[in-house]
């Protein structure tokens, strides 16, 4: 796309992540309930850039959680915890219910300076360099948030190119979480219909 010829030609300005961003900062500790909660993500659940729901869990309804750590669509997620997991990024595009995430994932939500997209497709080229900026033990290596907003520089293009983008990107990513809710839908039906298929009940 043309932003990427931009970014690669031209010398940009560059800002810290910390200055184009609204919220920065880990999510909940939940308490784990087994049905009627809220969705709650986990680093198992970040994947190929992508979110997924299968390993999430449920918090208690009871559990107060601030407005801002509920997630926004194309809010970027960045695993924070672990050799192996650490600088794992994925996009949430899912809108159709409340999602949050666990203190082990980071919040990285864009201010008025930036497009979501943008911000996020950034932060993916940088996923290598962010694995790397891990703290501590082997077993214990964190990213602090502060430390992901002080230490990532994000390329600043014209806003109009963002928006440009912006509209050629979400197009791309609606298209993705209408697939993931067909999937979902079909991995339901095999889940009640292989059963009775193997048990006779369902004659093909």
């Amino acid at each position: 796309m043309r932003y990427k010829q931009i970014v690669r030609e031209e010398k940009l300005e560059e800002k810290k992540l910390s200055q184009l961003t609204s919220f920065l900062k880990r999510g909940i500790s939940p308490k784990y309930v087994s049905d009627e909660g809220l969705i709650v993500l986990n680093q198992k659940c970040i994947r190929n850039h992508l979110v997924s729901l299968e390993e999430s869990r449920l918090t208690d309804p009871e559990k107060r959680i601030s407005e801002e750590r509920l997630l926004q669509k194309f809010d970027t997620l960045v695993n924070s915890t672990g050799t192996g997991t650490l600088g794992r990024i994925a996009m949430n595009i899912h809108e159709d219910f409340p999602l949050t995430v666990d203190s082990h994932i980071t919040i990285v939500r864009a201010n008025s300076d930036i497009t979501p997209i943008y911000l996020c497709m950034t932060l993916f080229e940088k996923e290598k360099v962010i694995e790397m900026m891990g703290e501590g033990s082997t077993n214990q290596v964190e990213l602090s948030p502060r430390k992901l907003g002080d230490e990532i520089k994000i390329p600043i293009v014209p806003y109009s190119l963002m928006q440009e983008f912006e509209k050629e990107a979400e197009f791309v990513f609606k298209l993705i979480w209408n697939l993931q809710k067909q999937n979902t839908k079909l991995r339901e039906a095999r889940d009640i219909l292989l059963p009775r298929l193997m048990s006779g009940q369902i004659e093909v």
